[in-house]
């Protein structure tokens, strides 16, 4: 099988992914609209071509009430590209206009398109119906499509494509590396909470830390370290808030990918309290390093990975009570609960590797190409 990936650019995070899957076929090509490639996919024997595109800025005020900027990427040589390389099956990221006229080609030249719609209903909310509709009739060139988990695969059948053609697509992380990490967070009566990503509104850290120093106030005996490692508009806010004694907020920075493994090891507790996230690496990483999380449901991985009181504390992030009584429950749950706890994660998350999900891509590739050659061979 040829393969060719259409996409925007692939974070370091993705690699394991890619390579997983270029094993299992005979030639992968990713065909990316921006520069923004992590290194390590040559060595992989996996192709790389550059597209030109247009970037539009854009600003979403989503139903939540967070602001998100972005940019929309409109690439162009996208038929061309595709016809010179030829590929069995095409793969597209997401609903643009990279998807679009990856489907031109597709109806032109007799090929297959899956489509990977990373999305979730949370993350959809108050989008206007001209995207749905225009949603709508792309998915009628779609030959399958593979979703993050339930709410995307409901999302997707709202839009009226059947269930039958979705393939269960969750985000891997590298586990061989994160599954080496070593649990070493010291019993003293600190419990050691972390949060690693962009440090911006929608990730919902300014509500969260509120509730959590107003616990703690009431609470003086219970001492709590809160890291947030990463980068963001909210950096210097989130540092200025009023927080009782007994919360240390600590702001190292952003970690290289690499150095992750270790750097989860020294923590008691994941808190992940996004406003929306259509999954969520991060809570991967977390729970294969051993830790329970402390997140929303409002972020699909968490929906998806977290049973509530097994692998971690769930929460409602719209909710002030909800996110609360979570916080409270977590700081009831003595040292060596917890330690269970990421035991049963780290199990959860290990299960979910780049294997797993490579073979899942191939096998939605094979299923749209038999259904094509069943569609394309002429009947007696």
């Amino acid at each position: 099988m040829k393969l060719a990936f259409l996409t925007n650019h692939v974070s370091p995070y993705r690699v394991s992914t890619l390579v997983a899957l270029r094993k299992r076929v005979d030639r992968l090509t990713i065909v990316l609209s921006s520069r923004d490639c992590a290194p390590g996919l040559p060595e992989a024997d996996i192709e790389v071509e550059y597209l030109s595109s247009i970037k539009i800025p854009r600003t979403r005020r989503h139903a939540n009430g967070y602001v998100e900027r972005y940019e929309v990427h409109v690439p162009y040589g996208v038929i061309g590209t595709l016809r010179r390389l030829d590929p069995d099956c095409l793969l597209a990221a997401e609903f643009g206009a990279r998807t679009a006229m990856g489907a031109v080609y597709c109806k032109l030249y007799h090929k297959p398109l899956v489509v990977h719609a990373d999305l979730s209903e949370e993350y959809e909310r108050g989008r206007g119906k001209g995207r749905r509709m225009l949603r709508t009739m792309l998915l009628k060139s779609i030959d399958r499509v593979l979703v993050n988990g339930q709410s995307g695969a409901r999302y997707i059948e709202s839009l009226g494509y059947a269930r039958k053609r979705m393939i269960h697509l969750p985000y891997a992380t590298d586990t061989d590396h994160f599954g080496e990490a070593t649990h070493d967070s010291p019993d003293d009566g600190v419990l050691r909470m972390v949060y690693v990503g962009q440090l911006i509104e929608r990730k919902g850290l300014e509500p969260f830390i509120r509730r959590l120093g107003t616990l703690l106030a009431q609470r003086p005996d219970t001492r709590v370290e809160l890291t947030l490692a990463g980068a963001g508009d909210q950096r210097e806010m989130l540092n200025a808030l009023p927080r009782p004694a007994n919360l240390e907020l600590k702001l190292p920075g952003s970690v290289a990918y690499d150095k992750l493994g270790g750097f989860y090891a020294g923590f008691d507790v994941f808190v992940m309290p996004t406003l929306s996230d259509t999954w969520g690496l991060v809570v991967n990483e977390s729970m294969a390093s051993g830790l329970p999380v402390l997140g929303s449901r409002q972020a699909q991985a968490v929906e998806e990975m977290v049973e509530d009181g097994k692998h971690g504390w769930v929460f409602d992030a719209k909710s002030t009570d909800s996110i609360t009584s979570a916080i409270a429950r977590c700081l009831d749950t003595p040292h060596e609960r917890r330690q269970r706890m990421g035991d049963a994660a780290r199990a959860v998350a290990l299960r979910i590797s780049p294997a797993y999900v490579g073979g899942q891509i191939h096998e939605a590739c094979r299923q749209a190409m038999a259904e094509q050659g069943e569609t394309m061979t002429p009947t007696s």
